[in-house]
């Protein structure tokens, strides 16, 4: 199983641009920023915040991950037993992280090809780069 989350270029953070010129990316285009391996820690801390609020047991091993890609294969088991086994509380995870169930249909209709759990956790880890981008740009 591969990871969708692609990295389209060669695309860095372009310090010498102030922030307030850099235009905040859409949903749909924060693939381009996973490479951004410097968001990683703030996005894996996003993850757990999220899970520890909304009651489910964190995995400290994936605090350890050094790739997207890596992220995503530590994360999928987690997310693919909540989605079996405690799907409310999975529900409840989306809905504080703000993923809506159009946002997932949607998912599912461009990808039909990926299971459930694997669109959950792509979206669940692009919707916490989002946040953590918006948080850097906000805070510059």
């Amino acid at each position: 199983m591969e990871i969708h989350i692609t990295v389209i270029g060669k695309l860095r953070p372009a310090f010498h641009i102030p922030m307030s010129d850099i235009q905040l990316p859409q949903q749909n285009e924060l693939e381009k920023y996973s490479e951004w391996q410097e968001m990683l820690v703030p996005v894996t801390a996003q993850l757990e915040k999220d899970f520890l609020s909304t009651g489910l047991d964190w995995d400290n091993t994936l605090n350890n991950t050094t790739t997207y890609p890596e992220l995503f294969q530590k994360l999928l088991p987690a997310i693919t037993r909540l989605i079996d086994q405690k799907f409310e509380q999975f529900a409840q995870l989306l809905y504080r992280v703000d993923i809506s169930e159009a946002q997932v249909n949607k998912a599912g209709q461009l990808y039909p090809e990926k299971n459930f759990p694997e669109l959950a956790t792509e979206l669940l880890i692009l919707r916490e780069l989002h946040k953590v981008i918006i948080r850097k740009y906000y805070r510059s």
